[in-house]
């Protein structure tokens, strides 16, 4: 019996145990969102930032774009 067929019913009976429900609960409830949950609170002030800073941006392209036409009109 070769190394393949032995890694290949491994997989394959590790496939059909993280299948099952019970196991896909255990998984998704006490791994996965804690997970989650950890890294969209450690990036939330990052998104914050870059919110930040392309709203200030929108904000000061708007403003010289109004100051120009001003500048336009009144010529």
């Amino acid at each position: 019996m070769s190394l393949d067929i032995i890694i290949d019913k491994l997989l394959l009976s590790l496939k059909n145990e993280l299948n099952k429900e019970k196991n896909r609960m255990f998984i998704e409830d006490e791994i996965l969102k804690p997970m989650v949950h950890k890294i969209i609170s450690q990036v939330y002030p990052y998104f914050i930032g870059v919110s930040v800073i392309f709203l200030s941006m929108f904000l000061f392209i708007m403003i010289i774009l109004i100051l120009n036409i001003r500048i336009f009109l009144h010529k």
